[in-house]
């Protein structure tokens, strides 16, 4: 069986539940490990700051290893030798590790994109970031056999940008897994509105825009995964990142899904997951 390495540079620490660390994988990426896992030796690669004892399973028992910076991944890969690499587009970007691997044909390399297209606030945040001289757009993107976007509108941007031969691209809409989010019969409402996800105060997904609509619409406004400076008084906060099955309940629980990102996500998975439990969406 082939061996296939999938990479998850974003997160540093993790977040201790009482069945242990957490490490906060994204749904689509588990539910491509679970399907990949049938075919592949699927193995989860993360760089972190922490090594956990012991750590709650999130992705259906697949091998994980917990390496400390880029130099740790790299020395990783080119010992194990993977026959796939799979590179998350929430990670740092890629440019060492490609550099190093490319040297070799032996492994195939799958990027997992987000959209490229950069407004000039977000340009700005980039070079602050990375440095004047960095690229949004890394040289390295010819490099990778085969890329993987949520929508074609990313698709064009990659074949525009990054002059990416169309046949290399494939396009996979995000979608719900209707065993986990579907309608509950007879579920008290609880809250006018639920802005799920990273709702963290910043620029990216304008959470505030959501507390002040709902503050003037005399609404209530349910924030699961918050983590906010102030207290409204209309706003239920869950510092809890919190899992499918209470999610599900949440959507149930409210009656519209509000989204006020600033950003082009290319369709965020909470609008089928709540389609999936029948409640309205909203977005601006």
């Amino acid at each position: 069986m082939k061996k296939l390495f999938a990479i998850w540079h974003w997160q540093k620490r993790f977040s201790q539940t009482p069945e242990g660390s957490r490490l906060a994988v994204e749904d689509s990426l588990i539910d491509a490990l679970y399907e990949l896992g049938k075919h592949f030796d699927v193995h989860f690669i993360a760089i972190s700051q922490e090594t956990p004892k012991t750590f709650r399973d999130e992705t259906h028992a697949i091998t994980y290893t917990f390496v400390h910076d880029t130099k740790a991944l790299v020395a990783h890969v080119q010992a194990e030798k993977p026959d796939i690499l799979l590179l998350n587009h929430h990670s740092q970007p890629y440019d060492d590790l490609i550099d190093v691997l490319t040297a070799s044909a032996t492994t195939s390399l799958i990027y997992y994109s987000a959209a490229i297209h950069l407004q000039p606030f977000d340009l700005f945040r980039f070079k602050f970031r990375h440095g004047l001289h960095a690229r949004p757009v890394s040289k390295h993107f010819q490099a990778i056999d085969f890329h993987i976007t949520h929508h074609a509108y990313q698709k064009n941007e990659l074949i525009e940008q990054a002059f990416i031969p169309a046949e290399r691209i494939f396009v996979a809409p995000k979608s719900a897994n209707l065993q986990q989010y579907f309608p509950i019969p007879n579920t008290e409402k609880k809250w006018d509105a639920i802005y799920p996800g990273r709702s963290r105060e910043g620029y990216l997904k304008r959470p505030e825009l959501a507390i002040r609509a709902t503050a003037k619409a005399n609404m209530t406004l349910y924030m699961p995964g918050s983590n906010l400076k102030k207290i409204y008084p209309h706003v239920t906060p869950s510092n809890e990142w919190i899992n499918a099955e209470n999610l599900n309940k949440a959507y149930n629980a409210s009656r519209v899904l509000l989204i006020t990102t600033n950003y082009r996500e290319m369709g965020p998975r909470v609008i089928p997951e709540a389609m999936a439990c029948n409640i309205p969406v909203v977005c601006c």
